[in-house]
């Protein structure tokens, strides 16, 4: 159900930073592209920074690359909804993980309600389980198309995915709270064909 001229129109814009060029378009989908339902509800803009992969509540998300688990934030308005951070061993990309279930997430998970340790030993393989995508409603509707709403109604269920690089460890965890050095994720994500 992906808007695919829209895809096209997208996944080119903006730049990558120098230290990841080589891996344009190599890094697999935290959420496989043919899922049921599967669409890009939002693109990377000045305003927004990652893309909402709108799916089914529940939908598994998958570890992009190989990662480590280096950053866990639970959201405090119902202590479910939760971000994950996953530092990709090759890029040194990290990888945020938004909008993810507390209660259906990997048992490697420390069931914490803020974690941040860049030697963290959880690690996840390429295509490993991290969590389940988790259910909400939204009254903002972000101008979804008639197919959209008659496949989901009115709730906005999606995983938020960012993609930030940093060419000092030590600047990762602030950029990472701050929501800074951010890039267009389907510069780095492999391209979806039609």
């Amino acid at each position: 159900m992906i808007n695919y001229n829209e895809y096209l129109k997208r996944k080119d814009e903006g730049e990558l930073p120098d230290g990841l060029v080589r891996f344009r378009h190599s890094i697999s989908w935290p959420i496989n592209p043919e899922t049921t339902n599967f669409h890009i509800g939002q693109y990377f803009t000045r305003d927004h920074d990652g893309i909402d992969i709108q799916v089914l509540d529940g939908t598994k998300v998958y570890s992009s690359a190989r990662t480590r688990l280096i950053g866990i934030d639970v959201d405090p308005r119902d202590m479910v909804m939760t971000n994950f951070a996953l530092l990709d061993e090759k890029t040194s990309a990290v990888y945020a993980l938004g909008h993810l279930s507390r209660r259906n997430m990997s048992e490697k998970i420390p069931l914490k309600d803020y974690f941040f340790d860049l030697k963290s030993d959880i690690i996840f393989d390429e295509g490993e389980f991290v969590a389940e995508v988790i259910g909400w409603a939204d009254e903002n509707e972000f101008g979804i198309t008639k197919e959209i709403k008659k496949a989901f109604g009115k709730s906005y269920h999606h995983l938020h995915f960012g993609v930030q690089f940093c060419e000092k460890e030590e600047e990762i965890e602030k950029a990472w709270r701050n929501n800074r050095n951010l890039f267009n994720p389907l510069l780095i994500l492999k391209e979806i064909m039609q």
